[in-house]
């Protein structure tokens, strides 16, 4: 199997290795005694160094081929009722194949939920039919994972015993209540289960979903942090409308989102001392740059290019944690599309002309006003350009180019002659953090850019999109809208501020209820 071929490599390697090092021991052990010893004694000790190097491999050699085996092991304890509060597995211990094996335990946590919704017996009403026995006839009944049916007046009509703990909560104040009011949910877009279930009911005869990172508030008022795995099924014949599998992650999420915070305030206290340092190389390029040589100036222009990218850096870090609290907001104004592209592009020159590359325009002058946000968009801009700055090798042009694509969008293109990207990772250069093994080591990142792009974009209600070929290059793309079509989907003429936040139209609330 190809996806496990790593694994095989690995464990060869480490076998080659182990015993290669066992004969290197053997004759050193052997020489040391034909020398410090007697000749007689070689063999002996020889071969006693090779036994004892076998023994110990030979102990520790059966975890590293069990390894995946265990690994998807706890993943099936941890989603099932023979050892109820399983730890789920830890991805770090596996040195090879590690993204296939992590798409597998996904697998197995999601037929887990399929198989929830399936097999639990529902009652149609709380009066007319009893609810399931806790017998252990069902074999599900004792299930670690939270679970709710709701009917399609979005009654609840089934829950598995382990809900009651999980929302800290009674039987009386869940069954035969409003799923919305028991279930608190917090979602950071408007993309929530009510929004989804009402698309599922108009659209779809049987649907399915699923929710990372959704915040719970449970009866004692603190707040959970879960996945969130739904099924919906239209007229069902036994009133299960909605089957909603629950699973708790509100530890690991909690760690990240500890985490996030810290370097959010780290990176905060790094601003003052960064305004500062550009205000003194400004200074310094408007005072003294023509009293320098040629060697100075280039000196100076680095650090000025450094400075900036620092404060890219920055910027992405608090973007970021904005994005993901949701409090990113955007003051949609008319712009001249023409002129923030220049500007923003006149700011990457000196980037580019440091690493030896040149950026092309082609930007018309007759473009229609935009609406955007001039602070975000231009993190858009420089984040992509930025990009094709390093991953272009060579000295040749990366060009920048925009054009009407209808009445309602303005697209810009940026296109470069690089290393391109590999057809198997395409649909990841916009995920968080993301970064491919190929150029990490070799080029500097966070892998935060683009998807802070593809947010502030989406956030504009436009789309980013990238065609690339490897070893070819990349060009990446986006569209943001015109004024007047935002204006009219605002209800405003005028040239006030439009106010969005980086997950949609502002509204009376900062997270939708779903």
């Amino acid at each position: 199997m190809e996806n496990l071929k790593p694994i095989r490599v690995y464990i060869a390697k480490v076998l080659v290795l182990w015993q290669f090092t066992i004969i290197l021991l053997s004759l050193a052990a052997a020489y040391a005694a034909y020398i410090l010893i007697d000749s007689k004694y070689a063999l002996i000790a020889g071969v006693s160094v090779g036994v004892i190097g076998s023994l110990i491999v030979g102990s520790q050699l059966p975890k590293l081929f069990v390894a995946p085996t265990e690994f998807l092991a706890r993943a099936v304890l941890h989603v099932s009722s023979e050892q109820s509060g399983s730890p789920a597995p830890d991805p770090k211990t596996i040195k090879a194949s590690r993204e296939f094996l992590e798409r597998l335990t996904s697998y197995i946590y999601d037929m887990s939920s399929k198989s929830v919704m399936s097999q639990y017996p529902v009652a149609v009403n709380r009066e007319q039919a009893p609810l399931p026995k806790t017998d252990g006839s069902n074999p599900l009944i004792g299930s670690p994972l939270p679970f709710i049916v709701a009917n399609k007046d979005l009654s609840i009509i089934f829950v598995s015993p382990s809900t009651y703990q999980f929302l800290k909560t009674t039987e009386e104040k869940v069954l035969g209540m409003q799923l919305y009011d028991v279930l608190k949910l917090q979602f950071s877009s408007d993309d929530t289960l009510e929004n989804w279930l009402k698309y599922s009911r108009d659209n779809s005869v049987t649907n399915k979903r699923t929710w990372d990172r959704v915040k719970l508030s449970l009866a004692d008022e603190s707040t959970a942090q879960v996945d969130m795995a739904v099924h919906y099924s239209k007229d069902d014949p036994e009133s299960r409308e909605l089957s909603i599998a629950i699973f708790d992650h509100s530890e690991k999420y909690g760690r990240d989102d500890s985490g996030a915070s810290f370097v959010s305030m780290a990176v905060h206290e790094l601003r003052t001392p960064l305004t500062i340092m550009r205000g003194y190389i400004e200074v310094f390029e408007d005072e003294i740059a023509d009293k320098l040589d040629a060697e100075q100036s280039e000196f100076l222009r680095n650090l000025s290019v450094q400075a900036q990218q620092l404060g890219s850096f920055v910027g992405n870090i608090q973007n970021l944690a904005r994005i993901e609290e949701n409090s990113l907001e955007l003051q949609l104004k008319q712009e001249d599309w023409a002129e923030v592209l220049g500007s923003t592009l006149n700011d990457m020159d000196m980037r580019a002309k440091v690493r030896h590359k040149i950026i092309k325009r082609d930007i018309p002058t007759d473009l229609p006003p935009v609406g955007v946000d001039r602070i975000t968009i231009y993190e858009v801009i420089v984040n992509i350009v930025e990009n094709a700055i390093k991953y272009t090798h060579g000295d040749t042009p990366i060009t920048v180019s925009c054009r009407l694509k209808d009445a309602s969008w303005v697209e810009t293109t940026v296109e470069d002659n690089g290393i391109g990207i590999p057809d198997s990772l395409i649909g990841h250069v916009f995920d968080k953090f993301y970064r491919s093994h190929r150029s990490s080591r070799s080029v500097g990142g966070t892998g935060l850019g683009l998807y802070i792009a593809k947010t502030i974009v989406e956030a504009h209600g436009g789309q980013i999109w990238v065609k690339t070929k490897e070893g070819q290059g990349s060009t990446f793309g986006f569209t943001i809208p015109t004024f007047e079509s935002v204006a009219s989907q605002a209800n405003s003429s005028d040239n006030k501020a439009i106010e969005r936040r980086a997950h949609g139209w502002i509204k009376n609330h900062t997270l939708y209820r779903g």
